[in-house]
């Protein structure tokens, strides 16, 4: 069934399922099936996975479904059968330790809820009630439930409708109509919930009137058949589909809903002609106006009416925790007036409900709008002028406006938080939702009554009306000019208001205009009228020509216009908060006017290629932050701010910074990284307030002046020219001078330094007295350095790899936790390692000759290559990962610990056994071990065995069911194979000249190659038997014909 993914562990030639991968499947499935046939107990492996199942069931909650064919529980629970018999006594001679772990296994699944073939007349009515059994099981709801009362009637009205089709007709649309709020939406949701997992494709289309209007037919409908047919399409026109995707989904049975359709014409637009999909599909459309059911010959249509009395009741007591019967009729039984008049009505006393219920009672009954119209008569001013900005303007966008972003919107002041009370507010009176993605919600018969607000307080004529969207009503709102200063927001198609002529002297009139949106029919483009204007990716050389009155425009963003050469004056603009210019690569400077900004906060040129000057005399009160990163060609600046916090320099040719730098007493980050920046002013030390201080990579830098007493970072690294540090401040608690080779001598170290990094430093000759505080000491390739400090008690890392003139290592603190010490040629002991150390390096230190007592925490030793080592202490408990390769004097290893998972000694050539091997071992390399002549007893998790070279070896132990490679080549001696097991992918002897046995198996070898998966090399093995030789053929036969099917059919 499609969008189920099945393992079937009898397909090995595929190339995937081997015994890990069988186990990994078997962890992260959902429902286990296990066959039990009369020939079941003859299989090792099947008993084995048979364990790991019920493991899983216990560990996580796993469902076991049993199969019983041709045999019944009984033969599973005792093991009567003959065949049983026999397997177990065949299985009690080779595996005796685990064959009452088998029985428990049987006699446990056969207590389980399962499935009998006996009870079917055929295989295919079995096969039938096995897939049900599994989709049932498996089904995962699209939506969740919402619970509501009387909705089970109503999904088994509508699930009869769709059951009585499929006896009498292939294909079926089927529609669900009511009035608004009634629950349609819910009842099509449920329903999709529950027989979604009946079909090969399904599809649920939320809201399309809504979905058509904002992103269009062919946007929808590339979604649609995307998601049938489970990978990307590409449709480009509205009224037909592709020959090759009509052809797809005419093979499926297909489960779509359609929500909310308001047109006629958009199901065939978006679906085709519904005999294009395969025998069985259904189509459920949920609408309003039953004509659209009509005009598409709906085969069914299912009424959606009111609740009746009592359901209305239910509704309402579940809401509101109470018990009355008078506003529940008066509520029409519609579900969601049910929902607004509830919340509204919670947690009120006696006196307000009676209050309400007269109103309620004096209304018509077919007025619904005024029962809803309740709670928004309850909302303040404010929190009804919000209602109605979202029902009016941002509900009606094109695009999603989150409620981060909506709350800025919504403010009239920057110190306004009523928006944030009044969002909670509708939320509580149940107007208005939030998504999952932090989206606003509206129900669509709630926006109906806020367009109804509208229309009914302008008196129907638009002049007065503060929310236009209609056309019509525009148009004539704009005609005579008169009124319109009323107007907050307004929509605004061009495709619908030719006639009209608009022009900049009517919207200077707007001056309570907060919302503007123009478009043009399909393409919509939304700002913040007067307040935001964003034109990233422009393709305008200029903007405009002289001085436009802008006194609202906090935001203009013109990112990545590369066409733009020049700006135009922005005197006016005297509320300007952010400029951002980056990736204008044509612009050469910016408009003189852009200085006298006083409000300017935030200026982004970075990447403004062509940019070679930013220099002015004025100072920019407000501005914070300025970013001239990659401004490659700039060469000057003198640009100041008191206010400035973070200034981006990094990238560019300018040399030096103004003497008055230093006025900058706020500025906290200074980023000069790449530029050719010489020296640094005098004023420097001014600066304050300043934490950070990056100049990585300034080639050209020689000196650093004295360094304002607040830094705590200064990156220094690659400055090639730099030769000495000026004292550094006491506050500093990061210094990174990597790769700075003039370096000789370091300053004293503050007391609050934490991470030291001079690596590379190769003039480096000492290093001064570390600080108590500091954690991280990296020092390697310093290759002039003979001697290490007394070290931190704090340290936690350190490094002094390759530091070749080092002899020894000073006193190491208890907190350290990682010590690389590779490639220190002169190293020649440790003599002690602290108990919390993990991570010991020492590969390459061919002066070591022992390793002090290993520390308790130390899960990874890596000492390959040292070639005068001769022994290793006790290992630890925790280690995890053990590497002394080509550690060639090393005769023998202690016992390894419990957790170890990696074990190398390749070309230990003098290493004669190993010690037992630990359950968790997974990777075994004993490559190159000349004197090895036995191995101990393999764990059942090993993977990777490589035993090549081992000249003295003569047999290999049992092999695990995990392994998965086998590299034994050049082992001269070896003459068997023991059992290889089915999961092994790499096989490989050659050269074992005295090997006369291999592919050995239970079975007959035919049917063991036809499932395994195994790449075999026998290169020059010339003693193998006559049984070993046709094996080998037949594994050549069928790789072959695998290969042929995989990839030339």
């Amino acid at each position: 069934m499609k969008k189920i993914y099945a393992f079937v562990d009898d397909k090995l030639e595929r190339g995937h399922e081997i015994w890990p991968s069988l186990v990994q499947a078997i962890k992260q499935s959902f429902i286990s099936l296990v066959i039990f046939s009369q020939d079941y107990a003859c299989s090792r492996w099947c008993f084995e996975e048979l364990v790991t199942i019920l493991e899983c069931k216990e560990k996580y909650g796993r469902i076991v479904v049993p199969i019983f064919y041709h045999l019944k529980p009984t033969h599973v629970r005792h093991q009567s059968l003959e065949s049983y018999k026999n397997a177990f006594a065949e299985h009690e001679r080779n595996y005796e330790n685990k064959v009452q772990m088998w029985r428990q296994a049987l006699r446990e699944s056969a207590g389980f809820s399962g499935i009998e073939s006996s009870k079917f007349q055929n295989d295919a009515e079995l096969l039938k009630e096995i897939v049900n059994l599994v989709l049932t099981k498996l089904a995962e709801p699209m939506f969740r439930s919402k619970g509501l009362v009387g909705i089970d009637e109503k999904i088994a009205d509508v699930e009869s409708l769709i059951r009585k089709s499929k006896e009498s007709k292939d294909i079926c649309l089927i529609g669900i109509w009511g009035m608004g709020g009634v629950g349609k939406t819910t009842l099509a949701e449920e329903i999709f919930n529950k027989l979604q997992s009946e079909y090969e494709g399904y599809y649920f289309l939320a809201n399309e009137r809504e979905q058509s209007s904002k992103r269009g037919i062919i946007s929808l409908k590339n979604e649609i058949f995307s998601a049938l047919l489970t990978n990307v399409v590409r449709i480009s026109t509205q009224n037909s589909l592709p020959d090759d995707i009509v052809r797809r989904i005419g093979r499926m049975k297909v489960f779509i809903v359609l929500d909310n359709v308001n047109d006629s014409d958009h199901l065939q637009n978006l679906l085709g002609a519904l005999d294009n999909f395969g025998s069985g599909s259904r189509i459920i459309v949920t609408t309003r106006d039953e004509q659209v059911l009509n005009a598409n010959k709906a085969d069914e249509i299912y009424r959606l009416r009111e609740f009746s009395f009592d359901k209305a009741l239910e509704l309402f007591n579940l809401i509101v925790f109470n018990q009355s019967d008078h506003q529940r009729e008066d509520a029409k039984g519609i579900p969601l007036v049910l929902k607004v008049l509830a919340h509204r009505l919670r947690g009120k006393n006696k006196e307000v409900w009676e209050s309400e219920l007269n109103k309620l009672k004096k209304m018509p009954p077919t007025k619904v709008y005024d029962v809803m119209k309740l709670s928004y008569d309850d909302l303040d001013r404010k929190e009804q002028r919000i209602f109605l900005d979202l029902a009016c303007f941002v509900l009606r966008l094109h695009r999603k406006v989150n409620v981060g972003n909506l709350r800025s919107l919504l403010k009239d002041e920057e110190s306004d938080n009523s928006v944030v009370v009044g969002l909670e507010r509708l939320k509580d009176k149940a107007l208005i939702t939030f998504s999952k993605l932090n989206f606003i919600c509206m129900h669509d018969s709630l926006q109906e009554m806020g367009w109804e607000i509208v229309r009914r307080e302008s008196n129907k004529d638009p002049r007065s009306c503060s929310w236009l969207w209609d056309p019509d009503d525009i148009c004539e709102a704009l005609k005579n000019d008169k009124g319109i200063e009323s107007i907050r927001s307004m929509q605004i198609d061009l495709t619908k208001i030719k006639e009209q002529k608009l022009s900049h002297h009517i919207f200077a009139k707007m001056s309570r205009l907060q919302f503007l949106e123009i478009y043009n029919g399909s393409y919509r483009h939304s700002i913040l009228a007067e307040v935001i204007l964003k034109l990233p990716f422009s393709k305008m050389k200029k903007l405009w020509d002289g001085v436009k009155n802008l006194v609202n425009l906090k935001e203009l963003d013109l990112n990545s216009s590369e066409e733009l050469k020049k700006l135009p004056d922005l005197s006016k603009a005297i509320n300007l908060e952010v400029l951002i210019l980056w990736g204008c690569s044509r612009l050469t400077k910016v408009h003189p006017s852009i200085f006298t900004l006083g409000k300017l906060e935030k200026l982004d040129l970075w990447n403004c290629k062509s940019f070679t000057i930013l220099a002015s005399d004025s100072h920019l009160c407000s501005l914070n932050y300025l970013n001239l990163d990659l401004c490659i060609n700039l060469i000057e600046f003198s640009l100041i701010s008191k206010n400035m916090t973070e200034l981006r320099l990094e990238d560019t040719k300018i040399r030096v910074l103004p003497s008055s730098f230093g006025h900058q007493r706020k500025l906290k980050s200074l980023h000069l990284a790449g530029s050719s920046i010489v020296r640094l002013p005098s004023s420097f030390n001014n600066l304050t307030q300043l934490l950070h201080l990056d100049v990585y990579y300034c080639t050209k830098l020689q000196t650093i002046a004295e360094l304002p007493l607040s830094l705590e970072t200064l990156d220094a690294q690659a400055c090639y020219s730099l030769q000495s540090l000026p004292d550094l401040p006491p506050s500093l608690k990061t210094l990174n001078l990597k790769s700075c080779t003039l370096l000789q001598s370091l300053p004293k170290f503050p007391p609050s330094l934490v991470t030291l990094n001079v690596q590379s430093c190769i003039s480096l000759q000492t290093i001064s007295k570390l600080p108590s505080s500091l954690k991280t000491l990296k020092a390697g390739f310093c290759e002039s350095l003979k001697s290490l400090p007394e070290l931190s008690p704090s340290l936690e890392i350190l490094n002094v790899e390759s530091c070749k003139l080092l002899q020894s290592l000073p006193w190491l603190p208890l907190s350290l936790e990682t010590l690389h010490a590779q490639h220190c040629d002169s190293l020649q002991t440790i003599t002690e390692l602290p108990l919390f150390l993990k991570t010991l390096d020492v590969r390459y230190c061919a002066s070591l000759q022992s390793l002090p007592e290993l520390p308790l925490f130390l899960t990874n030793l890596e000492a390959n290559n040292c070639g005068s080592l001769l022994s290793v202490q006790e290992f630890p408990v925790f280690l995890e990962t053990l590497e002394v390769r080509f550690c060639e004097s090393l005769q023998s290893l202690p016992e390894v610990p419990l957790f170890l998972k990696v074990l190398n000694v390749e070309s230990c050539k003098s290493l004669q056994s190993l010690p037992r091997l630990p359950p968790s071992l997974e990777t075994l390399c004993a490559r190159c071990c000349h004197s090895l002549q036995t191995l101990p007893e393999l764990p059942s998790s090993l993977e990777t065995l490589n035993v090549q070279e081992c000249k003295s070896l003569q047999s290999l132990p049992e092999l695990p069911l995990s392994l998965k490679i086998l590299e034994a080549q050049f082992c001269y001696l070896l003459q068997t194979l023991p059992e290889l097991p089915p999961c092994l992918e790499t096989l490989n002897v050659t050269e074992c000249k005295s090997l006369k046995t291999a592919l050995l198996f239970p079975s007959t070898a035919v049917e063991q190659l036809r499932e395994t998966r195994t790449r075999v090399l026998f290169l020059n093995c010339l003693n193998l038997d006559e049984h070993s030789l046709v094996a080998i053929g037949l594994n050549v036969q069928i790789n072959m014909m695998k290969f042929a099917n995989q990839h030339l059919l």
